[in-house]
């Protein structure tokens, strides 16, 4: 039996279930599935996916002896070649096997649409939905803190100022090359989600950043230590414009433990400082310990904490 097999090959009785796309006609019953909803909101889904141009091409089901779907995988194909999927909820372990199947083959279907990553964020306290994308290929790579404070208002004081020998570069887009290779070397040794990094190009990465939300190159900011690059913040609105979001903190093997991650922080905010927007967000890998009391020095609270789950999908360039 494939990936390609047609629910109507299906049959009944015990026979495992069949792992296919559900078509037009059965796309509703597709979605309440993945949903774990009622008709009327799937349609509302269906319309908003249509509005908003959001493609359903790598939509997957198992259907059962009696042709009914059982379980629903979903991927979104997001910047940077990668993919978010969402599955419907196993309820008990009978289910982690199916549920695991439809991952799978959603997995393989974006594959062949050249994504190199796909990945899901899982709250903790779902322990059969983490079993579920074991099961279909993904492993954990680390579990996230999102974390949120307001955006400081113009007259707040924010301390931390830059040692006389650091200085402060705007990103602009001839600067890419150099983006990329800083990020390289933030990389190393790193605490934040430390497997991910070699499962992405850095090209990839400044891909997905730049188009996470409304870009602000004004807001991304190299911090330079002789002429040469050692750290970066990088800060964009998110697509709701109610939020400014700080993509990325990083700093070289070399800086760090000093102090400076603080004062860039502390630049970074000065930058925002009265944004219209309401709040400022982020998500730290919880094993990174000296990053989360920069934020909490800075107001950020926690908010929510998912486990992010991984597949490769594709050799990363050397």
């Amino acid at each position: 039996m494939t990936d390609e097999a047609s629910p109507e090959h299906a049959s009944r009785g015990s026979t495992p279930p069949v792992i296919a796309q559900p078509g037009p006609a059965r796309m509703v019953e597709a979605i309440q599935c993945l949903l774990q909803a009622d008709a009327k909101r799937a349609r509302r889904f269906l319309a908003f996916a249509e509005r908003s141009k959001m493609g359903l091409e790598h939509l997957w089901c198992a259907f059962d002896g009696t042709q009914t779907v059982t379980s629903s995988a979903m991927a979104t194909l997001t910047p940077g070649r990668t993919a978010m999927l969402f599955a419907t909820p196993p309820k008990s372990r009978q289910d982690l096997d199916t549920t695991g199947r439809v991952i799978d083959a959603t997995c393989r279907s974006v594959k062949k649409a050249g994504v190199r990553l796909a990945q899901s964020l899982i709250p903790p306290e779902n322990p059969l939905e983490v079993q579920a994308f074991e099961a279909g290929g993904l492993h954990k790579i680390a579990t996230l803190t999102y974390m949120e404070r307001s955006v400081p208002r113009r007259k707040e004081r924010i301390e931390g100022q830059l040692p006389p020998e650091f200085g402060i570069q705007t990103y602009r887009p001839h600067l890419r090359t150099r983006l990329e290779a800083l990020l390289a070397e933030t990389y190393r040794d790193t605490l934040d989600c430390p497997g991910l990094s070699q499962l992405r190009t850095p090209s990839d990465v400044v891909d997905g950043h730049i188009k996470s939300g409304i870009f602000k190159p004004e807001w991304w900011t190299f911090l330079m230590k002789d002429d040469a690059p050692v750290g970066i913040s990088m800060m964009n609105v998110s697509k709701s414009k109610e939020s400014v979001e700080l993509v990325y903190l990083g700093l070289t093997p070399e800086v760090r433990g000093r102090g400076i991650g603080q004062v860039l922080l502390a630049h970074a905010l000065r930058e925002i400082s009265g944004s219209p927007q309401k709040t400022v967000v982020l998500a730290v890998d919880d094993a990174n310990e000296p990053a989360r009391r920069i934020y909490e020095h800075f107001g950020f609270r926690s908010t929510a904490r998912r486990h992010a789950f991984v597949r490769s999908l594709g050799a990363v360039e050397k």
